[in-house]
């Protein structure tokens, strides 16, 4: 990262998210239920939380690879294009 231009303080921030990017969704892969629904879906509606109703879908879309993929190149900044 500091090769790439970062800072100092850039490149250790960003090792810093990186990494609990990864913690994080390692949790969170590690949680997934088997079964039982989806308790936000339930919980969410377009009067409710309009925003999050409109991207509803989309959090869950994919793999775990892909949004991890994607989350890191958007920490990064090297465009998280899908």
């Amino acid at each position: 990262m500091l090769d790439g231009g970062m800072t100092e303080r850039e490149a250790a921030w960003t090792v810093w998210a990186v990494s609990y990017f990864t913690l994080g969704l390692t949790q969170e892969e590690q949680a997934v239920p088997v079964s039982g629904g989806d308790r936000v879906a339930q919980s969410v509606s377009g009067t409710s939380h309009p925003s999050l109703h409109r991207v509803l879908a989309h959090l869950d879309a994919g793999s775990f690879d892909e949004r991890f993929e994607f989350g890191v190149r958007a920490l990064i900044g090297r465009g998280a294009r899908a």
